[in-house]
């Protein structure tokens, strides 16, 4: 019985996705016709949640431009209750189909809903609101995708994270309007209070612990104290991608994250944790990245690092010494350094690092 479906012809022909609306309609009327009548007990809906057509458990559309909510709606009725994965990348869907989502698919786990201009925090807030059933929607849902979907905001996210908030361990909302638009004064409050409906916990109630194992928040405005409690309290997150906020000061939110990132748990650090990658895209770092540098190489099996750059003006003191580097604790393998503009001296601690297996230094 098929149960994936990938369908990358339908990218620009509406025609195509116009043959497969009316397709699942006719299989959902062919049905229909053939199915047992309903017992006393037994409504159209709950029939319909038990008696899928297609069976199907992954549906991809990404790059489908021509599908829209009609398309959606009738994916949904034909194989809503079985669908675990579905990708609706770079689609035309609306929030209404969003709302068809929550509502006839309740095992989804995976949701990608990225580059989309038609969602918006307002939009997101209709369709999303509970249902009068009382049953709990994303129940089941741990991987999230609103990548580049730039009308969403901290309120469009709260509207996944009341319901998901437990369960999510993929959450990509990278390139949306998180944090607000002042690059000085970031807030994550929305985030916050709905990561924790009941109130931010302490460091001791295990009874809040987010099951967040990666976070993608690049492109956002971040609130690094805020950041900081939210990984406080995800003990499996092994993945994290970040950009450097803007900052008035020289020791920013920025330099306290990676601190805690290299501090041993006895001084309320990270470091033990198992860590697979770091993306952080820099703005500008100070004299203190210089160790801090040499620690990620010890931490991360993959880093990131956008634009590190060595100079002599004011604002950017960053000197790199190779001494500074321990081979025997690297362990390092994947290094991406675009952009980087380093001095000489500076790209020497390159061969001390022994477990290097990828160097990626495009601009």
């Amino acid at each position: 019985m098929l149960s994936t479906a990938s369908i990358p012809l339908l990218s620009h022909d509406k025609s195509a996705a116009s043959f497969l609306v009316a397709h699942l309609n006719n299989a959902l009327s062919s049905a229909g016709e053939h199915r047992r009548p309903l017992s006393l007990s037994q409504s159209a809906d709950d029939q319909d949640e038990q008696d899928p057509i297609l069976r199907l458990d992954l549906v991809s559309l990404r790059g489908c431009i021509a599908i829209g909510d009609r398309t959606l709606d009738a994916i949904c009725r034909s194989t809503g209750p079985t669908l675990r994965y579905l990708n609706l990348d770079f689609t035309d869907i609306t929030a209404n189909s969003v709302a068809s989502i929550m509502k006839l698919a309740p095992n989804l786990d995976t949701l990608k809903l990225g580059y989309n201009e038609n969602l918006s925090d307002k939009t997101l807030q209709v369709a999303l609101q509970a249902p009068a059933s009382g049953a709990l929607p994303f129940s089941k849902l741990v991987n999230l995708r609103l990548r580049r979907c730039t009308q969403v905001a901290d309120a469009g996210v709260a509207c996944f994270l009341k319901y998901a908030h437990r369960t999510l361990e993929v959450l990509d909302i990278s390139g949306t309007g998180v944090g607000g638009t002042n690059p000085h004064n970031p807030d994550f409050l929305i985030l916050l209070t709905f990561f924790f409906p009941l109130g931010v916990p302490s460091e001791h109630d295990a009874h809040s612990i987010l099951s967040l194992r990666k976070l993608n928040l690049l492109d956002t405005n971040i609130h690094y104290p805020s950041l900081i409690r939210i990984i406080d309290r995800a003990p499996k997150m092994d993945t994290l991608l970040i950009r450097q906020t803007p900052s008035r000061t020289t020791r920013d939110g920025t330099i306290e994250l990676l601190e805690k990132l290299t501090c041993a748990p006895s001084d309320g650090g990270w470091q033990n944790r198992s860590w697979k990658r770091l993306h952080f895209k820099i703005l500008d770092v100070g004299d203190e990245f210089a160790d801090l540098f040499a620690r990620l190489l010890s931490i991360f099996p993959r880093l990131d690092l956008h634009s590190l750059k060595s100079s002599q003006s004011l604002s950017n003191m960053f000197f790199l010494e190779p001494d500074h580097i321990d081979p025997s604790s690297t362990i390092v393998q994947h290094l991406n350094l675009p952009d980087a503009r380093l001095s000489e001296r500076a790209w020497q601690f390159l061969p001390l690092i022994t477990t290097l297996r990828t160097l990626d230094n495009t601009s």
